[in-house]
């Protein structure tokens, strides 16, 4: 195993003063699997006391010291050090209420979740629970007895989840079926927990399958997607019902957080909204309304930040937008939208269509289309927003222009040079207003 070279240079400081130490969990796995890890995780059998001492060089953090880790910065790089440690019972489904630190390596293996993440190195590999064949074989499996690892946190069922679509593995039959057991225990997680494992998943190569399979546990921390599990459209634009259609849609997107989370939920107000006409075909007027209406709710149950929040209602209110090939109607878009929110758009619409009636995949040329022109609208410096005008508000209180008449002579200005009627030069503008826009007397 080739481990991070900082790393090795840690262990090999712990284990020159008298102590154990193991590159261990996540770091190891990654390693194996030949991806550079995020975080690097070392036990040890030193307490957090010694472990300072031995780093009195360096400085230290005490990141969770009543759970024996302490993060040191080695040549600016932030690695996590915990003692060899027992949990205790877990009485919320979520912590341990207390840890008890051993000397004992196979016991600290032994509290950890899946066997791909409890394997160590030191100069050699240290699987004791057939870590390294699940590895081959693509298997999440618990390490031990499944039912009792996710009733100590259940959080390891979303775990579980993330690391199949991050990973693209297949989860162990037995585990498989004491997270179905234990689903609803993830009522007891906390709202950050569930959205930080969530938004993971949603980014994983194996994203569709595994929200596809696992929609029911999905449904116990998101209860709103029941409704469109199954809710045929009964369309001509339509081959899959609307919970099937946006994971189809999600997964055929850019690995994008925002335009992945605009996909999951851009449809699931349809069943609120739809309608039968005299032939029997199934309408979803303002559905787009209806589903901002509930991912909001979603949203601040799950605490997401405002931007993202922002930004996907946004997406999911235009996701039905018809959009033109027109230059004139691009620049519209792009002050209406901003570039990186309106590219934003293209890449849900694409995603959209694909999870459609493949008869209409024909529309990706326009949407590729448009999304070729957007950059070189922005490559050449077109005029499309207020900030890009020639002329400002002080040009138009200059001109004698007050109160709502600036934004108006601004706004008629904009629209001009996006119609071409004039260039976007100052002088040029404000002759232009001059002949057609008078001044308050």
């Amino acid at each position: 195993m080739k481990i991070n070279s900082r790393a090795k240079s840690v262990i090999d400081i712990l284990k020159h003063a008298g102590y154990e130490a193991y590159l261990v969990g996540g770091s190891v796995r990654d390693c194996l699997l030949g991806q550079d890890s995020h975080d690097i995780d070392i036990t040890t059998s030193a307490y957090p006391d010694e472990i300072k001492q031995v780093f009195t060089n360096f400085k230290t953090i005490d990141t969770g010291i009543q759970h024996g880790t302490i993060t040191i910065l080695y040549e600016n790089l932030p690695i996590e050090i915990t003692t060899f440690r027992a949990d205790g019972k877990y009485l919320d489904h979520r912590r341990p209420n207390q840890v008890s630190f051993v000397q004992n390596l196979e016991e600290d293996l032994l509290r950890r979740d899946f066997t791909i993440n409890a394997m160590a190195y030191d100069e050699k590999l240290i699987d004791l629970f057939g870590g390294i064949d699940d590895l081959k074989n693509k298997l999440i499996r618990a390490v031990g007895e499944p039912d009792i690892r996710f009733k100590e946190d259940a959080l390891r069922i979303m775990r579980a989840l993330r690391f199949a679509s991050q990973l693209n593995f297949k989860i162990e039959k037995q585990t498989e079926i004491a997270m179905q057991n234990n689903k609803e225990l993830l009522k007891d997680i906390s709202s950050e927990r569930i959205q930080k494992e969530l938004n993971q998943i949603l980014l994983g190569k194996n994203a569709k399958n595994v929200l596809l399979k696992y929609y029911d546990i999905i449904a116990v921390c998101i209860p709103e997607i029941l409704k469109i599990v199954g809710f045929e459209q009964h369309s001509k634009y339509h081959i899959y019902d609307v919970y099937k259609h946006s994971i189809i849609s999600l997964a055929k997107s850019k690995y994008n957080l925002v335009v992945r989370l605009t996909l999951l939920f851009h449809d699931i107000g349809k069943p609120e909204v739809f309608s039968l006409d005299e032939n029997n075909n199934r309408h979803f007027y303002q559905h787009a309304a209806e589903s901002v209406k509930i991912t909001r709710s979603i949203f601040n149950r799950l605490k997401y930040d405002n931007n993202t929040k922002n930004q996907v209602l946004r997406l999911i209110e235009y996701h039905d937008a018809v959009l033109s090939e027109d230059t004139k109607s691009i620049k519209r878009w792009l002050n209406r939208l901003g570039e990186d929110l309106f590219k934003k758009l293209i890449e849900v619409q694409l995603g959209d269509n694909y999870g459609q009636n493949p008869t209409l995949w024909d529309r990706q040329i326009k949407l590729k289309n448009i999304r070729k022109k957007i950059d070189k609208i922005v490559a050449q410096k077109e005029c499309f927003s207020l900030k890009q005008l020639a002329v400002n508000g002080h040009d138009m209180m200059a001109l004698g222009y007050r109160g709502q008449q600036i934004k108006t002579a601004l706004n008629f200005a904009l629209e001009s040079v996006i119609n071409n009627k004039i260039r976007n030069d100052k002088n040029a503008i404000i002759a232009y207003l001059k002949a057609n826009i008078k001044t308050e007397k």
